[in-house]
């Protein structure tokens, strides 16, 4: 894409053209050379493009209809040990190595304290709840998948999570994709794990917030938020977190026939036990 983008100089920038779409671009020097060679024209064009029309919006459920027929309920979370908060943020590690297999009790502690709905509310606008990490206009447009390889307690498969009854809903997943997800979250790491324990997967309703001003913008600031919140509690939890920064979204449509367009993949985020 790059090769066939074009910049010109206008009066209070630049000018990019790629086909029959333009954007202009601030000014940032005085030089005669465009200063966006550190950008791609994808980034350009989601950063400072206008938007070209606001989507109709939908009347969305704050929360999605359970997907399967087959919940496990997540054990009643106990109270952490106490740490200090800044203890946690100074903690705050990507861990590689495992130890024993998490416990399902673990994982339901880190998604109970970290991305559970604590209230329902009822807005003039549309309905939202109230859960431990902030949403853009309160949307939570953000759903969370578990894959789940090996976990004390936990089915190896392939799970949505229920935020509001704190359950898992087993989803249909072939063994060949499972491993496929297993086999990409261990390179995304450049193979520094050897195994996956609990692979999370964080996606956006785009329709839940789609027609506010740059809505993908918002929707991975969301998942941002939401992958910190992860880490913090996993950190007071003694678990192990990794981030995963390049899962390939149209690779893990096909793989679970979660649609693209309506529900496109933000994040992926491995949580293991900690080896120490």
């Amino acid at each position: 894409m790059n090769e066939k983008r074009r910049f010109e100089r206008i009066e209070n920038g630049w000018r990019l053209t790629l086909d029959s779409l333009s954007v202009d671009l601030p000014m940032t020097d005085s030089s005669d050379n465009p200063p966006y060679d550190a950008w791609s024209t994808p980034d350009l064009i989601a950063h400072f493009g206008e938007p070209m029309q606001i989507p109709i919006r939908y009347s969305v459920a704050p929360l999605v209809p359970p997907k399967s027929t087959t919940m496990i309920p997540l054990p009643s979370p106990t109270s952490p040990e106490p740490i200090s908060f800044f203890a946690v943020l100074d903690q705050r590690r990507t861990l590689y190595q495992y130890g024993v297999p998490v416990r399902i009790d673990e994982i339901g502690m880190l998604l109970y304290h970290a991305a559970r709905v604590k209230e329902m509310l009822h807005g003039a606008l549309y309905d939202s709840s109230r859960r431990p990490y902030p949403s853009a206009g309160a949307a939570y447009e953000l759903e969370i998948y578990i894959l789940a390889a090996a976990c004390d307690g936990l089915p190896v498969g392939f799970y949505h999570y229920g935020p509001r009854e704190h359950v898992f809903e087993l989803l249909l997943l072939p063994d060949a994709q499972r491993q496929m997800m297993i086999d990409d979250a261990i390179r995304q790491t450049a193979n520094q794990i050897n195994m996956v324990q609990i692979a999370l997967y964080i996606t956006a309703r785009m329709r839940r917030i789609n027609w506010k001003n740059r809505p993908l913008t918002l929707a991975h600031q969301d998942a941002g938020v939401l992958l910190q919140t992860f880490y913090l509690t996993a950190t007071a939890l003694g678990l192990a977190p990794c981030a995963l920064g390049g899962v390939n979204a149209v690779q893990f449509s096909q793989w679970t026939g979660i649609s693209a367009s309506e529900e496109p993949l933000m994040s992926g985020f491995l949580i293991g036990s900690s080896k120490s």
